[in-house]
This record gives C-alpha cells, sequence and structure tokens, in this order.
C-alpha cells in the first residue's frame, strides 16, 4: 500500500508525494552539511504527438525506457522522480555544471529502441539551485517548472536556469499590471485636454487627450510613471478602448453643449495592429452616434506604423473608411522608409 501511495506505478520511479517530503528533506541536509542542492524539471517535448501517433501501450513503454535510461546518468544518492505524464524531475545533490545538463540533452537525443523501433525524442529542462535559490520545497519545485517552461519558449531540446532576481523583478511587474487592471476597473484614470492652437489665428483648432493616473497614494502620475508597466501587453489594447471611449463621451457632452472640437488620441503599436481594431472603433462610434467621426483622429508613432505596414495600412483604410483620420507623431524621429511612409494615409503632427 505505501508503494501505491509514494511510487509511480508505471515506472516504479518516486512519484509527486514522495519526491515533495525527499526535497525537504534534502533542503535540511544541503543546510546542516553546506553543500548544493538542484532540483530539474523535465518535460518531453511534443509527447502527446507522439503518444497519439504510436499509441498509448508504446507511449507506457516508451516513458519507461526514457526512465531507465535517465537514472543510468545519476550519480549517488540523486533521485529521479516521475510526477506525471511526460514530466519528470531530478533531485541532484551533487554540484552540478551546465556540462551535466548538456550531457543529459544529449542522452535524451539517442534513440530509444521500443517494440523494435527507434524513437527519438528531446526535451526540455529547467534547474533551480539551492541556496542561491532560497526558497522552500513546494516553491523550489514551482521555480524548477517555470525555468522548464522558458526553455520550451526558448525552442526546446535546452535547458534553462532559474534565476531569482529577474523572478522578483517579474513578480514585480506583474503586480503593477495587476495594480493597473484594478485602475482601470475602479476608475482611477484621467483624460485631460491639451488645446492645439492655430499660431497665425490664436484659435483652438483641437485638442489632445492625454491619460493621468489619480492614484489614491501617489498622487497624479504622468504616463512614463505608469505606461513601461504595460507596453506591448494586452493592457495596451485595454487602455486604448478605454481613451477612446471616454474621448467620445467628451465629445458628446461638447457637443450638447454647442462645442465641436476634434479630439487627437494616441494609440498604441499593440493596439493599432490588433486584427479587429476597426471593428471595435466602429462598434464605439455606433455608440455614440451623435458624434461626428471626422471629430476622432487617432495619432500613430512614426515606428508604430512602421512596424507592420501591411497590418497599419488595412486597419487604417478601415477606419478612415468610418470617417476617422490618422497623423503621424514624432514625425521624423524614427527609422521609417520614405516610400512607406508615402503609403500611409496620415498627416504629420
Amino acid at each position: 500500500m505505501n508503494r501505491e501511495v509514494y511510487f509511480d506505478a508505471l515506472t516504479g520511479l518516486p512519484n509527486l508525494q514522495l519526491l515533495t517530503q525527499l526535497i525537504q528533506e534534502s533542503i535540511q541536509h544541503a543546510e546542516s552539511r553546506q553543500l548544493p542542492l538542484a532540483i530539474c524539471s523535465l518535460d518531453i517535448d511534443h509527447f502527446h504527438a507522439i503518444n497519439a501517433r504510436l499509441g498509448p501501450q508504446v507511449g507506457d513503454a516508451l516513458l519507461s525506457a526514457f526512465a531507465q535510461r535517465i537514472s543510468h546518468l545519476l550519480f549517488g544518492d540523486d533521485v529521479l522522480a516521475r510526477i506525471g505524464g511526460d514530466e519528470f524531475v531530478l533531485l541532484l545533490h551533487h554540484g552540478v555544471e551546465e556540462s551535466f545538463f548538456e550531457k543529459l540533452l544529449a542522452s535524451i537525443r539517442q534513440p530509444l529502441i521500443v517494440e523494435g523501433q527507434a524513437i527519438y525524442l528531446t526535451a526540455s529542462l529547467g534547474v533551480t539551485s539551492y541556496p542561491s535559490d532560497h526558497a522552500q520545497g513546494d516553491v523550489l519545485l514551482r521555480h524548477a517548472n517555470q525555468a522548464m517552461y522558458r526553455a520550451k519558449q526558448r525552442g526546446r531540446d535546452t535547458f534553462h536556469l532559474f534565476d531569482p532576481t529577474h523572478d522578483l523583478l517579474l513578480q514585480v511587474r506583474h503586480e503593477q499590471r495587476q495594480r493597473f487592471m484594478d485602475a482601470l476597473k475602479h476608475g482611477e484614470l484621467r483624460l485631460f485636454y491639451q488645446p492645439q492652437v492655430d499660431m497665425r489665428s490664436g484659435q483652438v483648432v483641437g485638442v489632445e487627450a492625454l491619460i493621468r493616473w489619480q492614484h489614491p497614494e501617489r498622487g497624479l502620475l504622468s504616463p512614463g510613471q505608469f505606461l513601461s508597466t504595460i507596453d506591448a501587453t494586452p493592457l495596451e489594447v485595454d487602455l486604448g478602448e478605454w481613451v477612446l471611449e471616454h474621448a467620445l463621451q467628451q465629445l458628446t457632452q461638447w457637443k450638447n453643449d454647442g462645442i465641436e472640437i476634434p479630439i487627437n488620441v494616441n494609440i498604441s503599436p499593440t493596439h493599432l495592429l490588433v486584427s479587429n481594431f476597426s471593428q471595435r472603433l466602429a462598434e464605439l462610434l455606433a455608440r455614440y452616434p451623435t458624434v461626428s467621426p471626422s471629430l476622432l483622429k487617432l495619432e500613430v508613432l512614426e515606428s508604430a506604423a512602421m512596424h507592420d505596414v501591411k497590418a497599419a495600412l488595412k486597419n487604417m483604410a478601415s477606419c478612415q473608411a468610418l470617417g476617422v483620420s490618422f497623423a503621424i507623431d514624432d514625425f521624423g524621429t524614427g527609422f521609417s522608409s520614405l516610400t512607406h511612409l508615402r503609403q500611409l494615409p496620415v498627416k504629420s503632427n
């Protein structure tokens, strides 16, 4: 009964429950003797596709053969555990160099003979080391998994070392983005309108919508204090749609007060190049039927327009069909091709 509780039925290796205990014991041992400890999360690349192609019986035999091969590479009291599916964990009590993981990957690439056929595998490895990563057992395992997924993002068949300092920065960035999401939901953002004046006549010919964050603890924040946090994330789209809607609300209010003046709204590269950008804009305009679309002008950074000219042209043309115009902001500060620039239906600001 104990074996069923603590060991994997297919491979005979320790399972997650036993591994968790072993990690905690290994931490105590490493602390008392000032020894290194490494945890390596190992995941076979594309195993689900291999299992579907070969069938579950061959897949199980493959996992057993794979486990035997890895076991033969271990030293002394090192541990190999199977925590589910094609996921394995190495608990390494000796000081390991990067060359060990390179050797491990090279061994995994060698064909396995299962039921008379040669099967080629690769794997992605994530490694964290104690005490440089001074965390508890379950957290160490999570960090190794995070590093393993990073290895997959880098193209698989490689290993990635967990960096506690970088992870802390990621956590801080995640918390900052979560706080910005709360600001959007709780109405902490504000739009200010900067007049655009014709220097010859002195007449106000338009305004530019400028975002600010009325933070309850930090006061009024300028864009430079928070926009970098959401750069190149879906939150840029959420913010862009919020700005567009509130600009249209302001145009509606001004029209009711007998004022018709255009508003320029800055659009981020991430937002502009979303495939349904023009469709979403059409839906927003439909909510404010008293506002002429010609009163809304979208400002695009020169670098944004050049990032993907074809996608930019397509979205801009669709928006122009709605009656919305465009302007290039910070013209001449980027590295645009004048040939491409001439294709854009814009005016420089």
